[in-house]
C-alpha cells in the first residue's frame, strides 16, 4: 500500500516537540503532523537546529501543521491579527519543509449567522489564508467538524466554500470521526477525493452520537463503533494516495511516557493496516 502512515502530535500531547519527534522516530514513524503551538514553543526555547536535526536523523516528513484555529469568522477589524498569525505559520512551515496547514471550521463565538453569510465570510477568510501561505508554497486544508458549536460540518459545505474561495492552494482535510458524527457516509467521500490532501483516522467510543465530545469520545481505529475500514478502503479505492494520520485525544495515552506511547501506537497502527482487506 502506498499511503503514508502518520501520527498527529495531539495523540501524544503531553511532551515537547523534540521529545515527540524522538519518540516517533525511535518507534518507526517517518511522517508526523505537528501542532503549531508546540512547534512554536520549541523554536522559542530549544537550541538552534533542534527540530531540523531530529527530522533529518529519523528521516521524518512533516505532512501538515495543525492548525489555524477559528480563522473562518474573524471580524474585519481583526484581520491584521489573523494575517500576522498566517505569516508566522508560513515561516514555521518553511522551517520544517511542510506544505500543508490544517484549517478547522470556525466556531460560533458570537451566535449563528445566516448560512449564506457564513459561507461568504468563511470563503473570504480562506482566500486570505491561501494568499498569505501561497508565498511560502503552502496549501490550506479546510477541515469540517460535525459538532454543534462549529460552522461547517460536512464535505459538501466545505467544498462550496473552497469553490467560492477560488484559490488554487486550498484542499480538504477529512476526519473520519468528525464526518461520521455528522452523518456523512464512507460512500459520500468519493466525490470529493480529488480535493482531499489528508485523512485523519480515528474511531468513536460506544457513546450515543448526541453525547459525543469533539475530542474525548474518540477511539483507536477498529476499537470503536464506526466503519473505519470501509472509510479507509473507500479512499484507497477512489485513488487517494495521501497520508492517513492517527488523531486521538486520549488521556490514557497522554499519561504514558512518549516513547512507550509512540511504540505501542506504531505497532498497533501497522498491524491494523496490514490486516485491512483489500479494497474492491
Amino acid at each position: 500500500m502506498g499511503n503514508v502512515l502518520c501520527i498527529n502530535q495531539s495523540t501524544i500531547m503531553e511532551c515537547r516537540t523534540e521529545a515527540f519527534l524522538d519518540a516517533c522516530g525511535n518507534a518507526g514513524f517517518h511522517a508526523v503532523e505537528l501542532r503549531v503551538p508546540k512547534l512554536r514553543e520549541t523554536c522559542y526555547s530549544a537550541p538552534q537546529g533542534t527540530v531540523e536535526e531530529l527530522l533529518a536523523k529519523f528521516d521524518i516528513r512533516v505532512v501538515a501543521l495543525n492548525s489555524i484555529d477559528d480563522f473562518a469568522l474573524v471580524p474585519d477589524n481583526y484581520l491584521p491579527v489573523l494575517e500576522a498569525e498566517l505569516q508566522q505559520v508560513g515561516h514555521l512551515c518553511r522551517l520544517v519543509a511542510c506544505d500543508l496547514v490544517v484549517a478547522p471550521a470556525g466556531r460560533w463565538f458570537d451566535g449563528p449567522m445566516r448560512f449564506d453569510e457564513m459561507i461568504r465570510r468563511s470563503a473570504a477568510r480562506l482566500r486570505l489564508a491561501a494568499g498569505v501561505l501561497a508565498d511560502f508554497g503552502v496549501s490550506v486544508g479546510l477541515e469540517p467538524i460535525a459538532f454543534p458549536e462549529f460552522t461547517v460540518k460536512d464535505l459538501r459545505s466545505s467544498n462550496e466554500i473552497i469553490d467560492r474561495c477560488e484559490s488554487k492552494n486550498v484542499v480538504l482535510v477529512a476526519d473520519v470521526y468528525n464526518l461520521a458524527n455528522g452523518g456523512t457516509t464512507p460512500d459520500e467521500i468519493k466525490r470529493y477525493l480529488s480535493r482531499v490532501a489528508l485523512v485523519h483516522i480515528n474511531d468513536a467510543q460506544d457513546v450515543p452520537t448526541d453525547q459525543r465530545h469533539v475530542m474525548y469520545s474518540r477511539a483507536f481505529p477498529g476499537d470503536g463503533t464506526l466503519p473505519v475500514i470501509e472509510w479507509i478502503n473507500t479512499c484507497i479505492a477512489g485513488g487517494y494516495t495521501g497520508p492517513f494520520s492517527l488523531e486521538l485525544f486520549d488521556k490514557a495515552i497522554w499519561n504514558l511516557p512518549p516513547g512507550e506511547a509512540a511504540g505501542k501506537l506504531f505497532q498497533k497502527l501497522t498491524h491494523f493496516f496490514a490486516a485491512l482487506p483489500k479494497p474492491t
